[in-house]
């Protein structure tokens, strides 16, 4: 309970934050956190969007791309309000969320603190530098870049150094924007990159593109690679 209301308390306090990268419209249910109560974390995006997150990202369908995860270590790269982390740790055996953002790192600790300790042991957060993700070679088996590929500078060899992060055979899963017309709060479409061109840049960091899902979800495609 206490760490319940510590967790309130907390997310009131960053109210102030503003960060374009972070979407902290993110509801955590006792499912995924093992909490009694429903916790919500303040939003930048206006309540009146008229969507709802969970129903046009359909993270759980994202997270199925990778198949099995049990016994595997995911990092998720840009990891914001920690919502796609929440969903990978139903599946992952451990999840490193990387950020370049201080405050995207609070509210990450925020929602690691609200975990039980022993799955607390399997989450591990980073701030990182926004050219490199600061990982070991191998030190994961998996990877997921949500609403962040736009953010990379030198997209090329972001994508050579996670390359090397991964083991072999390692997914990698990016989902971003849609180039058409989208009626949700998305990037203005200058703003966002078409999905032959993110193609295009994984192969040439030596990455294979295994498939571009352009229909499962109404406002975003996922592109699947691999290491080998």
């Amino acid at each position: 309970m206490f760490k319940h209301l510590l967790l309130i308390g907390l997310s009131l306090s960053l109210l102030t934050i503003n960060s374009c990268k972070i979407d902290r419209n993110t509801k955590y249910n006792e499912k995924e956190l093992g909490l009694d109560k429903m916790t919500e974390i303040p939003s930048a995006v206006p309540e009146d969007e008229g969507t709802i997150r969970g129903d046009w990202q359909k993270p759980d369908l994202v997270v199925s791309k990778f198949g099995d995860l049990s016994n595997k270590t995911v990092v998720d790269v840009g990891a914001g309000s920690g919502y796609f982390m929440t969903h990978l740790m139903r599946k992952a055996s451990k999840v490193i969320a990387i950020d370049i953002d201080e405050s995207a790192i609070e509210i990450l600790n925020i929602v690691k603190s609200a975990y039980p300790e022993d799955a607390q042991d399997r989450i591990d957060i980073r701030l990182t530098p926004p050219d490199s993700p600061l990982l070991k070679n191998e030190e994961v088996d998996a990877a997921l870049l949500v609403n962040t590929v736009t953010y990379l500078g030198d997209r090329i060899d972001y994508f050579k150094k996670l390359k090397a992060s991964l083991t072999l055979g390692g997914q990698f899963i990016i989902v971003d924007y849609k180039m058409k017309t989208l009626d949700i709060d998305a990037p203005p479409g200058q703003d966002r990159l078409a999905p032959i061109q993110i193609e295009e840049d994984l192969r040439k960091a030596g990455f294979t593109v295994r498939a571009t899902d352009d229909c499962s979800l109404a406002y975003q495609y996922i592109i699947l690679a691999e290491k080998n």
